[in-house]
């Protein structure tokens, strides 16, 4: 619609490009073909084709970018090259990692090097992966403390319990406010919390704000 062309180029075989000749429509390419160094499917290719294989499958699932049927087409390829090609497409890597694979003639180098570049992409997935969850669970912490406190002060507030309230509120004010040491600010947090949560005239209660009297006093 935006007057892009597009054009959809499926190579026949790998070549270097040696030079480009320019004519007055189009470029012509000087090529050489490489031949891939020949490779029978010894134990140790079937063994790395296997072993990246299911590395790719723990990639995918960390990878929700990549298309749902990827697997189910990998499994069908059975040329190693093919293979080698078709994983490295699906692959996070910079355009000159991508052309150090490509201009490789040995399938078991490639093969290795799709290996490492897997292995260290999950790496960095399960990374991001830990500190995701990390964060949503102190989100999620942070947000449930936060609607029980609103939720007690509005109970208490029903209750006609304001004082109650002002009195948390200077407690908190005076925690902040002190020169504590950073284990009794800890503490004294701590406390404060917790009296938040409990009824104003249980034993409890009296117990935790004398304590806190105590300790800003």
């Amino acid at each position: 619609p935006d007057g892009t062309v597009k054009a959809l180029i499926e190579a026949t075989e790998k070549a270097e490009i040696k030079k480009y000749i320019q004519t007055d429509n189009y470029f012509i390419a000087d090529v050489k073909l490489i031949q891939m160094a020949k490779v029978s499917k010894t134990k140790k290719i079937n063994a790395l084709i296997r072993r990246i294989l299911i590395r790719f499958e723990d990639y995918a699932k960390l990878n929700h970018s990549l298309p749902s049927d990827s697997m189910v087409s990998l499994n069908q390829i059975k040329d190693s090259e093919q293979l080698a090609n078709t994983i490295s497409s699906f692959l996070i890597l910079k355009i000159d990692e991508k052309q150090k694979i490509l201009e490789n003639t040995s399938i078991k180098k490639i093969l290795d090097k799709i290996l490492l570049h897997l292995e260290n992409e999950i790496g960095v997935l399960e990374v991001e992966k830990k500190i995701k969850s990390r964060v949503k669970r102190q989100m999620e912490k942070t947000q449930k403390e936060y609607y029980l406190n609103e939720q007690m002060k509005a109970i208490q507030k029903e209750l006609g319990d304001s004082d109650d309230i002002s009195d948390l509120i200077e407690l908190e004010n005076k925690i902040q406010n002190l020169k504590l040491s950073n284990e009794a600010k800890e503490k004294a947090k701590s406390e404060l919390k917790k009296l938040k949560s409990m009824s104003p005239m249980s034993a409890e209660a009296t117990v935790v704000r004398n304590y806190l009297d105590w300790i800003l006093g």
